[in-house]
């Protein structure tokens, strides 16, 4: 099954944000999702991971609320992230 992990090993930075966001503490071969207030995926990045962060150009999500998701088989870890402008 998804276990939930501790808080402290994935951090979001900054936040808000408003062209890029960083993920710290991605593993090889996880996805990094945005998903909208409903839940819907408004952008998914195949994003390189470098030293365990992944870099997400995220210029083009409207000003609001998102969760960041973090996906592998073994684990399922959401972030909240304000977009602002």
């Amino acid at each position: 099954g998804v276990t939930e992990v501790a808080a402290t090993e994935v951090r979001i930075f900054p936040s808000p944000a408003s062209t890029i966001v960083r993920v710290e503490g991605v593993r090889a071969g996880e996805t990094v999702s945005i998903l909208d207030a409903q839940g819907r995926i408004a952008l998914q990045a195949a994003t390189p991971v470098v030293d365990g962060i992944a870099t997400v150009n995220i210029e083009r999500l409207a000003v609001g609320s998102y969760t960041v998701q973090v996906r592998s088989a073994e684990r399922n870890i959401v972030r909240d992230l304000m977009v602002v402008r």
